[in-house]
Formats: C-alpha cells, sequence, structure tokens
C-alpha cells in the first residue's frame, strides 16, 4: 500500500475541528493513564469462533490487521472515507474491532472502518488505537453499503456487544447484559446487503 506523499492530502481533507478534538481526547486518555479492560492479546480464536456464531449471517471472516497510523484516532469511518477520496481503489469497508479481557473469556466488539482494495479485496486499518496496540482483530460486515447508511437505519444502537463466553478469571466485571440481540444485527446486513441505494450528492 504506497501512501508515501498521502498523509499530507490526507491532512489537507480533513476539519481541522475534528483533528483538533481526536488530538484532545487522545491526550486526555493518556493523561487519565486509562488502561483498556480489554485488548488484542487477550483474542483467542476458538473463543472468538464461538463469540462469532450468533453473528454468521452478518459477519464475514474475522482478519488481524496491522495499524497503519496515519489516520487520527477515533474518527475511522472519516479516516476511510476521506481516504478513498484521495486514492480511488480503496473504500470504506465497515464492520468490528474484536478485543477480550486477558484470559479471553470476556469479549467485546466495536464498530469500525478500515479500507478495502478494490483491486484484491486486501483489507488496511489506518486509524490509531487509544492503547497504541499495532495491530487489530477486524470482522467485515456482509454489506458494502457506506457507514452513514448503515447508521441511519440501525442508529447507533449496533455499535458495541459485550459478551461473556467463559466465566472471566482476571476480575474484569461486565454485568451487564448484551447491548443488542445478534439477530438484529443480521436482519440489518440482510436488508442492507440486498437495498440499491441511491446516493444523494
Amino acid at each position: 500500500m504506497a501512501m508515501k506523499n498521502d498523509f499530507v492530502r490526507f491532512f489537507l481533507t480533513e476539519d481541522p475541528n475534528i483533528i483538533k478534538e481526536s488530538l484532545e481526547m487522545k491526550q486526555e486518555w493518556e493523561d487519565a493513564k486509562g488502561g483498556a479492560a480489554t485488548g488484542t492479546q487477550g483474542v483467542k480464536k476458538k473463543k472468538m469462533e464461538i463469540f462469532l456464531k450468533p453473528f454468521a449471517e452478518a459477519l464475514g471472516t474475522p482478519e488481524k490487521l496491522h495499524i497503519i497510523n496515519i489516520g487520527f484516532v477515533r474518527v475511522c469511518h472519516n479516516n476511510c472515507k476521506n481516504f478513498s477520496t484521495i486514492d480511488n481503489t480503496f473504500e470504506p469497508q465497515l464492520g468490528y474491532n474484536i478485543t477480550a479481557c486477558d484470559c479471553g473469556n470476556l469479549m467485546c466488539m466495536e464498530i469500525h472502518s478500515v479500507l478495502k482494495s478494490k483491486i484484491d479485496g486486501k483489507l488496511y486499518d489506518i486509524t490509531p488505537d487509544f492503547n497504541n496496540e499495532k495491530s487489530k482483530w477486524f470482522v467485515p460486515m456482509k454489506h458494502n453499503k457506506p457507514c452513514r447508511i448503515h447508521m441511519q437505519l440501525a442508529g447507533r444502537k449496533l455499535d458495541c456487544f459485550n459478551k461473556q463466553v467463559k466465566r472471566c478469571k482476571c476480575g474484569v466485571g461486565w454485568n451487564m447484559p448484551p447491548s443488542f440481540e445478534p439477530q438484529h444485527l443480521c436482519n440489518i446486513v440482510k436488508m442492507l446487503d440486498r437495498a440499491i441505494v441511491v446516493m444523494m450528492g
């Protein structure tokens, strides 16, 4: 993925206020010395398969992606949309980051966008991670509609999903039910996969 001159052009496409907010959020996180309860290291493939099984109709194959730090923290959808205007051989791919606690028994997926090559289908994550992780597990949605179209239909209630695969051995406590039912996401994705969306403007 050639990016020699893309960073400068990419930087100029973003709203300065979004850049400022992104940098401030990153600094606040570092000042608070916040450590995430879940991360990439805790993800175990077999447990991830169990975790993702109810989403088989909605999600594709998970892949561990190296993070290329050219975007801005917390604005992955903008990062990918803007980069694809710089280089139209890429398009945004919506899906979820997958993380787990250290023992791997508490798992989380959070909505996320990466770049997808239109040439060979390879995925690239260009959004820096809050905890400076070098790679993340990503699972794509089985629709190719833009994030804004997905959000119009699904809202923000499908942004995160937490579930205990087995009893946690490392003391992270999520005493709450999952934030949504897997079938809800499956229905939304199937609907969008079949939909013909007329792009305005």
